[in-house]
């Protein structure tokens, strides 16, 4: 059978709206009279619960009544980090387009989302670092600094856009060398392969005509597997070049040393020989333990 797969939808970040933007703009003014007017706490911890249970949103971090006043604190930082979650994930923006590569805001979108995760390329995991990161973002960032690192990674993302994705801008648009590696990266591998998109239509009707599909891998470029683009291809769902995994591989050994110390426990000799049954089910959903033992 062959199977021709096909590009994600465009990706983009959710924000804030609506109630959550409301929400939003009253912890900003919670900080500030914390700061500067503590007197009208009580009155801004009143609103801010009043409008989180109007809206619904405490029964999403599990409360049913308004946390003390010495607790409160720790309240608005959950739900900050609640916030956060919600605002900063990536959502569909669209449908895909069959054979339709993306351009201008979609593919700044796009690339945007792809380079958020650390790139698996080469065999080495995480041989490019996401553009977050690279930035300066750490896992435990609060919600300003995260919008802060967003913003600076699409200024970035843009500049290269309207240079048509020059490689040498790269260096000119900062002094980070780790940043000015991604967007290279970006301008040399991912760009081009999102150009490619096209492929997807040709193929399809080059299959129907009893033509060749050249192979690739499967996965979500989102999660740094840059390596599934172009789209277009004739898809497998296990890489040998990937079997087994660098985890699967200290599985297997520990299962095939369990083994041998086993028999050597029971009979006193090692083994002569060994018969393993490997299932192509449990290869794709254990990235070759099997293997590995082997």
């Amino acid at each position: 059978a062959t199977i021709v797969d096909h590009l994600i939808p465009p990706m983009a970040r959710a924000e804030s709206y609506g109630d959550i933007a409301k929400l939003e703009q009253l912890l900003d003014e919670y900080a500030n009279i914390a700061a500067m007017d503590p007197a009208k706490l009580p009155a801004i911890r009143s609103q801010i619960w009043t409008h989180m249970r109007a809206a619904e949103m405490h029964r999403d971090l599990g409360l049913d009544d308004i946390p003390d006043e010495d607790d409160f604190d720790d309240f608005i930082f959950n739900v900050d980090g609640w916030l956060c979650e919600i605002k900063d994930a990536q959502i569909r923006d669209g449908l895909h387009v069959l054979g339709q590569a993306p351009q201008g805001e979609a593919r700044v979108n796009l690339v945007l989302s792809i380079l958020r995760a650390s790139q698996i390329w080469g065999g080495e995991t995480g041989a490019v670092p996401g553009l977050r990161a690279a930035l300066g973002l750490k896992e435990d960032s609060q919600l300003g600094a995260i919008d802060e690192i967003e913003n600076q990674a699409r200024a970035l993302i843009q500049a290269m856009e309207d240079a048509d994705w020059d490689v040498a801008m790269a260096s000119s648009l900062t002094d980070v060398p780790e940043v000015a590696r991604v967007l290279e990266f970006a301008a040399t591998e991912v760009v081009p392969r999102l150009a490619r998109t096209t492929d997807e239509l040709d193929h399809v009707l080059h299959a129907l005509d009893g033509g060749f599909i050249p192979a690739g891998p499967s996965g979500s470029p989102l999660r740094g597997l840059v390596n599934v683009l172009p789209t277009g291809r004739n898809f497998y769902t296990v890489d040998p070049k990937a079997v087994p995994s660098r985890l699967a591989w200290e599985t297997g050994r520990a299962m095939a040393d369990s083994l041998i110390e086993r028999h050597l426990a029971d009979t006193g000799d090692y083994p002569r020989s060994v018969g393993l049954s490997v299932w192509g089910t449990s290869a794709m959903r254990t990235s070759g333990d099997d293997i590995a033992e082997v």
